[in-house]
């Protein structure tokens, strides 16, 4: 475990209850949809350097321009860090990433002082995933923004040979939980412009449980269309 403190407050644990029932109350939609099968191969886990010289032979045409995304997401339960744990273990599977994104939810247990205002519960989160990318890609990749909102922390790293051509870096995040304006839902986001190709990310955080599955596709639609990136730049290179 890389966290403490693992406490879900009461919604979450009523919200899933019904874990084990899910396929009770699957959409009719998904539930006509013909089944199939998955073969799985193993292969024998490579090591850092040995997925490194993979990569660097599939990058050698000077055509390939190719770029490597790496995108993670966890919803931390309200808890803290451990700085004796790291995402090393996670990044490895990504030994060369020219973008990274990083994507918590639920970085503070929720008040009714916290559906309105941030805390700063989720600083450490941040510092302890800044230190994690920084250790397993040796300072290749640095912090190009990081959006919070309540719960919701997102943050976007860039290779640092990459960091002068982005353009037009663009952050916003909407709540839409209680009332319509609460933190305890909603989203984070952003976007920039790298060379010739543009980028947004969107870290959310939905109504939990399948049977708010409902209320889940409303938030869904909700953050679509609301969510907007308004004209003051955070920086142009």
């Amino acid at each position: 475990a890389a966290c403490e403190g693992f406490v879900f407050h009461e919604e979450q644990y009523t919200n899933h209850r019904e874990v084990w029932a899910y396929h009770d109350y699957l959409p009719m939609e998904l539930a006509k949809l013909p089944a199939s099968s998955v073969e799985v191969f193993s292969q024998p886990r490579r090591t850092r350097k040995e997925r490194a010289n993979t990569m660097a032979r599939e990058l050698s045409s000077p055509d390939d321009r190719r770029l490597r995304l790496l995108c993670l997401t966890w919803n931390v339960g309200a808890t803290r860090p451990l700085s004796s744990e790291s995402l090393e273990a996670v990044l490895d599977e990504e030994p060369s990433p020219d973008l990274c994104i990083i994507g918590f939810q639920e970085t503070c247990q929720l008040s009714a002082r916290r559906l309105l205002a941030d805390g700063t519960e989720w600083e450490q989160w941040q510092k302890w995933a800044e230190k994690s990318v920084k250790d397993a890609y040796e300072g290749e990749l640095q912090l190009l923004e990081s959006v919070h909102l309540v719960g919701l922390l997102i943050l976007v790293f860039v290779r640092s040979s990459f960091a002068p051509l982005v353009e037009n870096t663009r952050c916003t995040s909407l709540g839409i939980g209680v009332g319509g304006y609460g933190g305890n839902k909603g989203a984070v986001a952003v976007r920039f412009e790298l060379g010739r190709s543009s980028f947004c990310f969107v870290n959310v955080h939905l109504a939990a449980g399948q049977e708010n599955y409902i209320a889940r596709c409303q938030n869904y639609s909700t953050i679509l269309n609301k969510l907007r990136f308004d004209d003051e730049l955070v920086h142009s290179e």
